[in-house]
């Protein structure tokens, strides 16, 4: 007889409770960046997928300060737009996150399930996020670090050169910056259309992918 994984029924119970609680208060999943970030006490995981359990939009809630461990607020199904931005282990019980903003700064995370269904954050270690140091020194005079316009509110927000990667990279390295076109091209191109689009999140928080 096949005796079950404890870790896993434990996990399911967790993810399962919290879920019955997304549906019952109607928390859907909206159409967002994939990229998980923490504000206002609050960790979003926009996708990560589980065997077992699918595709899941994830909330949790920072609940000690001091020993940095968060409870699971929410889960209810990820967006069909979003891309897979994290992972658990379930045999380790080990939630990592490869990249999330904090504020304008990116870190790589892990996080220990442990004892009273909390998280608790092990490792955190700065990132360096392609096309972040380009569109600092570039383009945030102009559209300001949240893309909605700087000094000259230029808003980023549903541009017409932003339907993708390739058609907003080969713009870039034509005509930006104003100042001197020449100074974004080839990977410096590609590399701040990727932070503008899937970073920034713009075109009504689309997240359009790179054509082969």
């Amino acid at each position: 007889m096949k005796i079950p994984n404890p870790r896993k029924c434990v996990l399911k119970l967790l993810l399962t409770s919290f879920f019955a609680l997304g549906l019952s208060n109607q928390i859907w999943a909206e159409s967002v960046s994939s990229t998980p970030y923490y504000a206002n006490s609050e960790l979003r995981i926009p996708r990560i997928d589980i065997e077992g359990f699918g595709s899941l939009d994830l909330s949790l809630a920072l609940h000690d300060l001091d020993n940095l461990t968060f409870s699971l607020s929410s889960a209810v199904d990820a967006s069909s737009d979003a891309m897979p931005s994290a992972s658990f282990d379930l045999v380790t019980l080990v939630l990592t996150i490869p990249e999330i903003k904090v504020d304008a700064n990116y870190y790589s995370l892990s996080m220990q399930l442990i004892p009273g269904d909390l998280f608790q954050l092990t490792l955190a270690e700065d990132i360096a996020v392609p096309g972040l140091v380009a569109y600092q020194s570039l383009c945030v005079t102009c559209h300001g670090n949240d893309g909605l316009g700087g000094t000259s509110n230029q808003s980023l927000f549903d541009c017409s050169q932003c339907a993708n990667i390739n058609m907003l990279s080969e713009y870039i390295a034509a005509n930006m910056p104003l100042a001197g076109s020449a100074n974004c091209v080839d990977e410096c191109a590609v590399d701040t259309a990727n932070y503008i689009i899937n970073e920034i999140n713009i075109g009504n928080n689309s997240i359009p992918t790179q054509d082969p």
